[in-house]
C-alpha cells in the first residue's frame, strides 16, 4: 500500500499529538469543567451509559472544503463564537443481562484533557475487570488510549472487536514507514494495544454480528476500517464513531472533512450515506464527538442535514 503524505494529511497541516490545537497552557486557560459526564439511556436489550472522556478544541485549518468565512457564518447562525470549536470525546458502556461492553476507551495518556471516562465508569458502579467486550470503532488514539495502563491491558478480561482493515493499516510497519513522522505515535499506540490484547483481538471485515445483539457496520474513510456498532433490539442505537467531528459544520455541509481522515473523499461519501439512512429510517445515533451525551437523530434540512439531540429523560422507562 502506497501512502502519500498529502493524501494521508488530507491537505491539512496536522501535528497529531499536539493536534495543532491545544496544549497544557491552553487547557489551563479554560474555565472549570462541568459535573461528572455520565448519562443512562435504554438501547436494544440493555442500558447504555454515555461516558464523557474529555474534550479537544478544533481549529479551522484542520478542516477541508470549508472556508474561514463559511465557518464563521455557521457558528454565528448557531449562536456560537468564532474561533476553535470544542468537541467532546465520548465512549459508551452497554450493559445487558449477559454482557458488559465498552465502545471505545477514550484518549487517556494520548491527549491532555482526556481520561475522565474512568471516573464516570466508576460512578456507574463498573470496574475495568467487569468489562468483557471492547468494541473499537477505529484505532485512533482518542479511542484506544484508555485501553492500556502502564503498557498492560486496562480491561484484563475483555475480548476486543476491531475491523481487520484498521489492524492491517495501523499495525503495519510498512505503512508507518511511509507516513509522516508526526503520525508515528498513532501507529505505535495501535500496535501496542494490538500486542497487549494479543489473541483476545477478534477481527471482523463486514457487516457482522460481533457480539450478542451487536452488529458491526463498516463506515470507511476516516480510517480504512472505521466502523459503527448497531445495538439491536426493541429500541436500537447506532454508535457511529467519528462519522461527525464538528457537527456545526458537517451536518449542514457533509462534504467537510478533517485532516485525520485517511481517505477524504470516502469519508465524505460515507457521511452522506449514513446521514441519509439515519434521517430516512429515523435511526437513533450516538457519536464520539457529538455534544455529550452525543445521542440523537439526523434530520433533513433546507441545507444538508441537522441534528436533533435526544431529550433528557428522567427515567429509563
Amino acid at each position: 500500500m502506497t501512502l502519500h503524505r498529502r493524501a494521508f494529511l488530507g491537505g491539512a497541516a496536522v501535528t497529531p499529538f499536539a493536534l495543532n490545537l491545544v496544549g497544557p497552557s491552553a487547557l489551563a486557560d479554560m474555565p472549570g469543567t462541568q459535573v461528572m459526564g455520565m448519562q443512562h439511556l435504554k438501547a436494544g436489550e440493555g442500558v447504555v451509559t454515555a461516558l464523557l472522556d474529555g474534550f479537544l478544541p478544533v481549529s479551522y485549518d484542520l478542516l477541508n472544503n470549508l472556508s474561514e468565512e463559511e465557518a464563521k457564518a455557521y457558528l454565528e447562525a448557531a449562536f456560537r463564537k468564532p474561533g476553535p470549536v470544542t468537541i467532546g470525546i465520548n465512549a459508551y458502556l452497554w450493559r445487558t443481562p449477559e454482557h458488559t461492553m465498552l465502545i471505545d476507551a477514550g484518549g487517556r495518556g494520548a491527549f491532555p484533557g482526556t481520561g475522565s471516562m474512568f471516573d464516570a465508569l466508576a460512578a456507574a458502579g463498573v470496574t475495568e475487570d467487569e468489562i468483557d467486550t471492547v468494541l473499537v470503532t477505529h484505532l485512533h488514539p482518542d479511542h484506544i488510549g484508555g485501553m492500556l495502563t502502564d503498557g498492560a491491558p486496562t480491561f484484563a478480561n475483555a475480548v476486543v472487536h476491531v475491523h481487520e482493515a484498521d489492524i492491517g493499516f495501523w499495525g503495519s510497519e510498512e505503512v508507518k514507514a511511509q507516513a509522516p513522522a508526526d503520525f508515528h505515535p498513532f501507529f505505535d499506540l495501535a500496535a501496542g494495544v494490538l500486542a497487549a490484547y494479543g489473541e483476545r483481538v477478534m477481527p471482523f471485515n463486514a457487516e457482522d454480528d460481533v457480539a450478542p445483539g451487536v452488529t458491526a457496520m463498516p463506515l470507511p474513510g476516516h480510517t480504512p476500517g472505521h466502523s459503527g456498532f448497531l445495538l439491536g433490539g426493541a429500541d436500537p442505537l447506532l454508535v457511529w464513531g467519528d462519522v461527525v467531528h464538528v457537527g456545526v459544520f458537517q451536518f449542514p455541509k457533509p462534504e467537510v472533512t478533517i485532516g485525520f481522515d485517511t481517505d477524504q473523499d470516502l469519508a465524505a461519501a460515507t457521511r452522506a450515506k449514513v446521514f441519509d439512512m439515519a434521517a430516512t429510517d429515523r435511526v437513533r445515533v450516538a457519536g464520539m464527538h457529538l455534544a455529550f451525551p452525543g445521542v440523537g437523530h439526523v434530520v433533513k434540512a433546507s441545507e444538508g442535514y441537522d441534528y436533533e439531540p435526544e431529550a433528557w429523560s428522567f427515567t429509563l422507562d
